[in-house]
């Protein structure tokens, strides 16, 4: 997989005309708060998503100086540029237009921690659901289209339910049940290898003993996920309330991952704790994605914030163990950093590299 080599930002929000050169391994931003650093991170961020994690407001990232945003960067493989105005969207891979964002996501498989966008052990599940399914885009070939086909059927149904109109319903639930029993083998089959890695580190990790996570497949527990007539009958008998509802509510659009640590959820417990886990499980997925050949690019904003330095420098020595390109932003100067590792400063908006 590729690495960022360069990034030009020439407009992100308070960032303008900022030209930089990057370290395969670690690259490290200090600086104040509100001088631009998790900026900095969006725009990477941006660039492989063609979406912020923060915000829909488009007209809060486009600066008042600049009527665009202005995004380009190049790697190991492809020069990529986004540009993108109130009304208009360019994105160029090697100098082809491209309008398909999936794109972008495959060639730069972005993992992110950040306070902003909610640590994944205690997101909503919609934010859980996002995280499993960008894991599953990357490694099943399948995963999109099965997805796809599972929306499209999603959406048919919702529109029945809405109008009452139960003629066709058995048909449609028929191809609800299909899909999401081959959607609920390929998340049960990932999540199940996930387990597997977290069991190897409990071994060297007594703080991870007592981590657990496990999926959630949207339908009760007592249903046979995986038996067609099971489902089938378990949907057929829900009709009455569904078209009280007029949505459906049970299936792989309404899966989630339960996280606990010492058998109690752990939203109960307190922020770092929730970071800690969030960043397990997040190179827990770069760890598995490496397996197949797949190099993420990793984010972590903040990476001080909620922990004290013995669990940073945990952390980092994971983080050196995967091998990945890093990006990791701070308020203050951190101990111990990698080797070879870029570290910058940032200033309202202006990025130096450190000599």
């Amino acid at each position: 997989m590729s690495v960022i080599k360069e990034l030009y930002i020439g407009s992100y929000r308070n960032i303008h005309k900022q030209q930089i050169t990057l370290s395969d391994n670690f690259n490290i931003f200090i600086g104040n708060n509100g001088n631009g650093k998790t900026n900095f991170i969006e725009s990477i961020y941006y660039i492989a998503h063609n979406k912020s994690y923060k915000t829909k407001n488009l007209e809060s990232i486009i600066p008042h100086t600049s009527k665009q945003l202005s995004l380009a960067i190049k790697t190991t493989i492809d020069t990529i540029k986004l540009q993108k105005t109130k009304n208009k969207t360019n994105i160029a891979i090697n100098s082809t237009y491209s309008k398909n964002t999936s794109n972008l996501t495959k060639k730069l498989p972005i993992q992110i921690i950040s306070a902003d966008r909610g640590y994944i052990t205690s997101a909503t599940s919609k934010i859980k659901r996002q995280f499993l399914n960008w894991g599953l885009f990357h490694v099943e070939p399948n995963f999109v289209n099965l997805y796809k086909k599972y929306n499209k059927t999603l959406i048919q149904i919702n529109k029945i339910l809405l109008h009452n109109e139960q003629q066709s319903l058995n048909i449609w639930l028929k191809k609800w049940v299909d899909l999401t029993i081959k959607i609920n083998i390929l998340k049960k089959t990932y999540i199940k290898e996930h387990i597997k890695l977290l069991d190897n580190f409990k071994k060297k990790s007594k703080k991870l003993k007592d981590f657990e996570f496990e999926l959630v497949y949207g339908i009760p527990k007592t249903i046979n996920q995986f038996d067609a007539q099971e489902l089938l009958d378990f949907i057929t008998q829900q009709i009455p309330n569904l078209i009280k509802k007029k949505y459906l509510i049970y299936g792989p659009h309404r899966s989630s991952i339960l996280f606990k640590y010492k058998k109690k959820p752990i939203e109960i417990y307190s922020r770092g704790e929730q970071k800690t886990f969030s960043i397990v499980f997040l190179l827990l997925q770069v760890l598995y994605l490496k397996k197949k050949d797949i190099k993420p690019i990793i984010l972590i904003d903040d990476i001080s914030s909620e922990l004290d330095d013995r669990k940073v420098g945990l952390i980092l020595s994971f983080l050196e163990y995967l091998d990945c390109q890093t990006f990791i932003t701070n308020i203050y100067n951190i101990k111990k950093i990698p080797k070879d590792s870029f570290v910058f400063k940032i200033k309202k908006g202006v990025i130096v590299r450190e000599k």
